[in-house]
């Protein structure tokens, strides 16, 4: 009885962070206090969000996250931020930086505020980050660092979101979900939902987190031990599209990966960079191409121009794109929204 009165709280207190902005500095500053430097820094991101008035989208707090670490990703993290600026998205852009050297480029180039700095690079840290972040009430996006903007994805992801608490990308050619982007709600359902994915896990630390989050969906089937109880309801969710808007490039399969349709109504590509290396006998090319260089060490784009299309302002960009582009999509269900 009471763990359900505490619940229940949680649920009623959570939904009043989301809309009611009031509530959410008071809780920060007592966030600044407690639990770990990491924790306490989150904190200090959340609230300077809020201090920078930053324009709520959809009456929204929203922050963008991504993860980056090494010498190999930090090079690329100043443009990769220009790039959100083009778009307003700078004072909104929280790092989450792994290691010293990506800290440090972080505070270079951006609002120190902003730039977090974590301990153990495991792709895990994104679900424990986002838990954090709905906690507080604000809504996250979060993007692979292997991504680059075409357009603001912000406008559609929450047009989507009207409908939907946890929006996901995904292949093409299959409905395996790719959580390199994803919008979470902070809704009762999703903090809920983040609390028994970091549970599973925890208890199964072998397991792929990209199956484990799909499995929790309920799009893959998991093996659930019985100790650890019972599968939640997860949250509602949707696919973004995969056709046409959040696509990704061919790395290893022209029958999964890509896109088709219009360059114009790519929102965001996932070029599928994520260890700098390929296994040249089933990549396509049959070598690593590094797209870092061609979207963010290129002297012929402009990041910092959001009226431009990249692919106009260097026919190279144009090309790869097109290479990954399909004549028509490959015939699965897509449940986009």
């Amino acid at each position: 009885m009471e763990s359900g009165v505490r619940q229940l709280y949680a649920k009623i207190r959570l939904k009043e962070l989301a809309s009611r902005g009031s509530l959410v500095l008071p809780l920060l500053h007592l966030r600044r206090t407690r639990g770990s430097a990491t924790f306490r820094a989150v904190g200090r991101a959340l609230g300077s969000t809020l201090r920078a008035r930053l324009a709520r989208p959809g009456g929204h707090h929203l922050v963008i996250f991504t993860m980056v670490y090494g010498k190999r990703l930090a090079q690329y993290l100043p443009a990769w931020l220009q790039r959100m600026r083009a778009f307003g998205h700078g004072g909104r852009t929280l790092v989450f930086c792994l290691d010293e050297t990506s800290e440090e480029a972080c505070r270079r180039c951006h609002e120190p505020l902003l730039c977090v700095r974590g301990r153990e690079q495991t792709a895990a840290n994104k679900f424990h980050m986002m838990s954090v972040i709905v906690n507080d009430g604000f809504d996250v996006l979060y993007l692979d660092f292997d991504v680059v903007l075409l357009q603001d994805p912000v406008p559609p992801v929450l047009k989507a979101a009207e409908q939907a608490e946890l929006l996901v990308s995904r292949d093409l050619g299959s409905e395996c979900l790719n959580i390199g982007v994803l919008y979470l709600k902070a809704h009762p359902d999703v903090a809920a939902f983040l609390q028994e994915l970091i549970i599973w896990l925890w208890n199964h630390p072998y397991e792929f987190c990209q199956k484990a989050f799909a499995g929790l969906l309920g799009v893959e089937d998991l093996h659930w031990n019985e100790m650890f109880g019972d599968l939640g309801k997860a949250p509602r969710w949707a696919i973004l599209d995969p056709v046409n808007a959040f696509v990704s490039s061919i790395v290893y399969s022209g029958d999964v990966q890509g896109w088709t349709g219009d360059l114009e109504n790519i929102i965001i590509y996932h070029f599928l960079d994520a260890s700098g290396a390929v296994d040249t006998k089933f990549a396509v090319a049959g070598r690593y191409v590094n797209l870092f260089d061609l979207f963010y060490a290129n002297p012929k784009l402009d990041l910092a121009d959001a009226t431009t299309p990249l692919f106009q302002q260097d026919p190279q960009v144009q090309d790869e794109l097109l290479g990954s582009r399909l004549p028509a999509a490959p015939s699965v269900s897509v449940w986009a929204l």
